[in-house]
């Protein structure tokens, strides 16, 4: 990779990784559809650079982008109605659900060491879903959901 293919790799991370902290302070001015279109536009705009259309797979995409949306849609909820701190680290329990999914549609081995730290992430959940009230704990829910 050139120099500056990297760079985009770089610079498409931080944006999509940015996100969370952008788009808790962008929801007061502008409403969170736009914010996450623009959000994927950017970071489609230097995917096109780095690799080519796949044509081939089209149907694939759409349906994709499609679950996609909704999911950046219920996490767009969550961060308005929970704090993004809180989002962000729910959010990221989708390794959890990559790694539980995983060993039973793909039969993959999990080891001891993955199991502890699963339990230990899930733990974490517990203690964090003790700090939401009771009146955000559907979109407690609603990022859980978005996560798997």
């Amino acid at each position: 990779m050139k120099n500056f293919d990297i760079f985009l790799v770089i610079l498409m991370n931080f944006i999509l990784g940015s996100s969370y902290a952008v788009g808790a302070l962008g929801m007061g001015y502008f409403t969170p559809f736009f914010l996450y279109a623009l959000r994927f536009f950017v970071s489609g705009f230097f995917s096109i650079y780095l690799i080519k259309f796949p044509k081939k797979d089209i149907w694939l995409i759409f349906f994709s982008s499609i679950f996609t949306t909704f999911s950046f849609l219920g996490l767009s909820l969550g961060i308005k109605n929970i704090d993004s701190s809180t989002s962000s680290i729910i959010i990221r329990f989708d390794v959890i659900f990559t790694i539980i999914l995983s060993f039973f549609f793909f039969k993959e081995k999990i080891t001891l060491k993955t199991i502890i730290s699963s339990i230990l992430c899930l733990l974490g959940l517990f203690i964090i879903k003790g700090g939401i009230s009771v009146t955000n704990y559907k979109y407690f829910l609603i990022l859980i959901g978005v996560s798997i």
